[in-house]
């Protein structure tokens, strides 16, 4: 038995994507989404324009205007996957409520902290100058997901990645005996 692709027509496609048949028309104008015709001049989208609609959708969700995303999907080397491993952080990111500067800062905070640490860790010692930046660091880090900062709650969250082998995992990939070294640094710092 052969399977036959689905098709819609521009009203269905309109209704399954929630967007209007105006906007599918206008992508068909701009050359953004491109559907194929029938004999009698209908407009109809198979599977290769569905999967290019949500990619649009995804950038539009982003705030990317229609003529920018025309030119990343048709850019040479334009890569799908990449783009939607993008697409997933940067909506976490705006379910947390984060603008797209503070989910950069976020992420440069995160490659800091892993780099700093691995230095400042080998150093050895964890009531260093190198020490307290890699603290100070994790709490503007912490600052993302909570609403109120307290020494206190930073130094139990800290104890807890030694006991949870996912988080100890997490950061001595950086370095053996990194978490450890972390859990002190957060120490000396909260006791300042």
């Amino acid at each position: 038995m052969i399977e036959i692709a689905k098709q819609y027509t521009v009203g269905e496609l309109a209704e399954l994507a929630g967007v209007s048949t105006r906007t599918l028309r206008y992508y068909d104008e701009i050359g953004l989404l491109v559907p194929e015709r029938r004999e009698n001049g209908y407009r109809i989208y198979g599977s290769t324009q569905v999967d290019r609609l949500q990619e649009i959708l995804f950038f539009r969700e982003l705030g990317v205007p229609a003529g920018e995303i025309k030119a990343l999907l048709d850019a040479e080397g334009y890569d799908r996957l990449a783009a939607l491993r993008m697409h997933r952080e940067a909506l976490a990111a705006k379910l947390r409520g984060l603008t797209p500067e503070q989910h950069r800062r976020l992420e440069e905070l995160t490659t800091q902290i892993n780099a700093e640490l691995a230095r400042a860790a080998a150093a050895g010692d964890p009531e260093s100058e190198q020490a307290r930046r890699v603290a100070e660091l994790h709490r503007e880090w912490l600052t993302f997901f909570w609403t109120e900062y307290s020494k206190e709650k930073h130094l139990g969250l800290a104890r807890m990645y030694l006991a949870d082998p996912r988080f100890k995992a997490y950061y001595d990939a950086a370095g053996e005996g990194c978490c450890e070294f972390l859990v002190r640094a957060i120490e000396a710092y909260c006791k300042e």
